[in-house]
């Protein structure tokens, strides 16, 4: 603050405290010099004091007034120090702050009690401790000794905070090598700038996943690397519905060993309550759920999960769950739309896979029956025959026919005889494996393929899909043990000569083929 143009009484009174004592001692020195006593020329004598005392009070204003300057000066770097909206610290020659203003202890979160005497490093994102260790080096490489740099640091409650640094050397009180930082808290835009780029990625994830399904591919993978990617998750995985009452993990994004993996509906659980009510469930701390599996966590590490129903048409037809190692507070506005958004795509590619197959299905699919067509069984048994010949291992091709079946359908009608072929083939699928084929071969006649199964193991299996017929039908069975350089349809011609053969010897009976290949023979009306 500049002096008042006015003295105060009192500043009068300390001028003249001051004045007087060096008056009279300079009064006193100049009578020592010029050997003049005071007595003998008083008018000298006062004119000396009073010019004394002026000049002494000149140089006290004069001192007063850089004090005065000196004193606003520092009050307005204090000033500006304080009041910055940007944070500002000083370390010294050690790396301890030993000055911190108002703005940097807001953005630690932290009062300057705790902050003095101490390293930045201790508040510093552990991710970004290499810019503490780096510094020195930076600052001395540094062209124009500034070092200009982003870091994280965390808040006593856990929270991050992202700044932008501008550091550079200044000297201490002795010449040392003081650090002074300008921090400005940028976590806002940082957030921003995260969130355009979710946006960008969300987008382009879209795109891939629905361009995925409309190429056939298999979306699983995509979705959950891109949802992994976007929630900044460990784990990703994928639940699907295997019959009524359970899920199955069948894709999974660093937890493959889980894959396979079921979940009972009726069971108490997290997945459960999700399946049931569709809405989402966030677990900050898992294990202190009493609805999360401690087999589930303990297998995939994670510490916080986030289960995600996957909707269609107002029904959940899959779950997606996140996991993250690190505890997780909250899941982001931003973090929860980009699963939401990548969720309604996930359901709009699984339905379409869904859709194809049951289209591609209805390709090789008996209409009547469910089971497969000759075009169905051509692939399934192409299959066979490479499988077989990778393996080794035989395979048995077998022709069923249902015993006087035209009697039947004249007896009962077309909608009962049509019911008793359905029966059969879901007798047929009970009765056999999941690895084995069993196709309609056309009217009452069926094709049946055993995969790894020689001709004993076959006349077991054909004898108990025999028995099993039902209620009212009989069939005759014939089949053939496929060589390791016949086809499959010079096995069914022996196949078919056999079943000729049981049907000729009074049916309701199993026949195997004959050691050489017969002539195809075909099923006589008489005998049918």
């Amino acid at each position: 603050m500049a002096p008042n143009s006015g003295q105060s009484p009192r500043s009068a009174r300390v001028l003249l405290a001051n004045a007087l004592p060096l008056a009279v001692a300079g009064w006193v020195v100049a009578v020592a010099v010029h050997g003049v006593h005071p007595l003998d020329h008083p008018v000298v004598t006062c004119v000396q004091l009073a010019t004394t005392a002026v000049l002494v009070g000149a140089v006290h204003r004069v001192r007063s007034a850089g004090l005065a300057r000196l004193n606003a000066a520092h009050r307005r770097f204090r000033s500006v120090f304080d009041d910055s909206p940007v944070g500002i610290g000083l370390s010294d020659e050690t790396g301890v702050f030993v000055e911190a203003n108002a703005a940097l202890c807001a953005l630690l979160g932290r009062p300057w009690a705790d902050i003095e005497g101490r390293s930045s490093a201790e508040f510093t994102h552990p991710d970004d401790l290499h810019t503490n260790r780096n510094a020195g080096r930076m600052l001395a490489e540094a062209e124009d000794g500034v070092v200009r740099l982003e870091k994280r640091y965390v808040r006593p409650d856990g929270e991050v905070r992202w700044a932008w640094l501008t550091v550079r050397h200044v000297a201490g009180p002795a010449g040392e090598p003081w650090t002074l930082a300008h921090v400005q808290d940028v976590t806002e835009r940082k957030r921003t700038d995260e969130e355009l780029l979710r946006s960008r990625e969300g987008l382009r994830a879209s795109v891939e996943i629905a361009r995925a399904a409309q190429e056939g591919a298999d979306p699983r993978q995509l979705v959950l690397r891109s949802i992994a990617s976007l929630a900044h998750a460990s784990t990703v995985s994928l639940l699907e519905p295997i019959g009524d009452d359970q899920l199955a993990v069948t894709a999974t994004s660093g937890l493959e060993h889980l894959v396979g993996v079921t979940v009972d509906l009726d069971e108490e659980s997290a997945t459960a309550h999700v399946w049931r009510t569709g809405q989402p469930l966030f677990a900050s701390v898992a294990e202190d759920s009493p609805h999360v599996s401690r087999d589930v966590l303990r297998q995939s590490g994670a510490t916080s999960l986030l289960w995600q129903p996957v909707g269609l048409d107002g029904r959940v037809i899959a779950i997606l769950a996140l996991g993250w190692r690190d505890r997780l507070e909250t899941v982001s506005g931003t973090g929860r739309a980009a699963v939401e958004a990548l969720a309604a795509e996930t359901a709009m590619a699984l339905h379409s896979e869904r859709m194809r197959q049951q289209l591609e299905l209805t390709v090789v699919t008996d209409q009547l029956t469910g089971l497969l067509n000759r075009r169905g069984w051509d692939e399934q048994t192409l299959a066979l025959v490479r499988q077989s010949r990778r393996s080794r291992e035989p395979f048995t091709i077998a022709l069923v026919d249902l015993d006087h079946f035209k009697a039947y359908n004249d007896t009962h009608g077309h909608v009962v005889a049509d019911q008793a072929l359905v029966a059969f083939g879901r007798q047929a699928r009970r009765s056999l494996r999941v690895v084995d084929v069993v196709a309609r071969w056309g009217g009452e006649e069926f094709a049946v393929a055993l995969r790894d199964t020689d001709r004993v193991q076959a006349a077991a299996t054909l004898e108990r899909l025999r028995i099993s017929m039902p209620a009212g039908l009989t069939c005759s069975i014939g089949y053939a043990e496929v060589r390791p350089d016949e086809s499959v349809g010079d096995a069914l011609s022996r196949a078919d000569a056999a079943l000729y053969r049981a049907k000729a010897n009074g049916r309701n009976r199993v026949e195997e083929a004959a050691d050489l290949p017969g002539t195809p023979a075909l099923v006589d009306a008489a005998v049918s």
